[in-house]
């Protein structure tokens, strides 16, 4: 049986990727969106020694999951409710990519591609995954999250993009809407490492995963005074 094991850790401040203590936690759910932010939800007993304020503080707190010692899930912890009347804490956690979302674009500080003109950031016919790092490594330029974005090569779809700078336009929401144009790409965020040591790896992939499968079908239509003919073959 897997050997499922959860973690407090500090998210950020002096004393970010501390493990705090080991969680008891029970009636876990955990899910994974395509592009998108996960969660995770659990209980924890109010009498369990890990159900402390400093382990469930929503204001600085990792949920750390981890599966035969290999890590499964990173989320922040964003609310911890305590029912009158209940011996259970339920513990709600966003996908660790709500980090990306609550980052903003300012300037090109740290960019390679993007520049600055008239108060917005501009990519002129840059490589779609070159804006994605561009955008990543801005915002680790300004706080590092850990993440590294990778991909097996360049796309070869170059995109013309502006955003003003500094007006609150949040990396996470350019990266998913990047991502969702015709001819986009799909993304995963990856957690790694270890519970004392986390690694977060933003993975490009172009095409999209499933949209072409090399396979043809042929769409048979029934015709009036026959049983059945077919149509012109389709790639999906």
């Amino acid at each position: 049986m897997a050997d499922w094991r959860f973690f407090s850790v500090a998210a950020g401040g002096p004393s970010a990727g501390t493990i705090r203590d080991e969680l008891d936690l029970g009636d876990v759910k955990i899910v994974d969106r395509l592009k998108g932010v996960g969660s995770l939800t659990a209980g924890i007993s109010q009498f369990s020694p890990g159900a402390t304020r400093a382990n469930l503080d929503t204001e600085n707190t990792l949920i750390v999951a981890t599966r035969d010692g290999v890590v499964m899930s990173v989320c922040q912890l964003l609310e911890a409710e305590r029912q009158m009347g209940s011996n259970t804490v339920a513990l709600t956690c966003d996908g660790y990519w709500s980090f990306a979302r609550a980052r903003h674009i300012r300037n090109v500080q740290g960019m390679t591609y993007g520049t600055l003109a008239a108060g917005e950031v501009r990519f002129d016919q840059v490589d779609q995954f070159r804006i994605v790092a561009d955008l990543v490594a801005h915002m680790q330029s300004i706080e590092d999250l850990g993440i590294t974005v990778s991909y097996d090569a360049l796309s070869g779809v170059l995109r013309d993009r502006s955003y003003e700078a500094d007006k609150g336009k949040s990396v996470g929401e350019a990266i998913e809407q990047l991502s969702d144009v015709d001819n986009g790409f799909d993304w995963a965020l990856e957690p790694g490492g270890t519970v004392d040591a986390l690694t977060y790896t933003l993975r490009l992939s172009y095409p999209r995963r499933g949209r072409n499968t090399g396979f043809v079908f042929d769409l048979v239509v029934p015709e009036e005074g026959s049983d059945q003919s077919s149509g012109s073959g389709a790639v999906l």
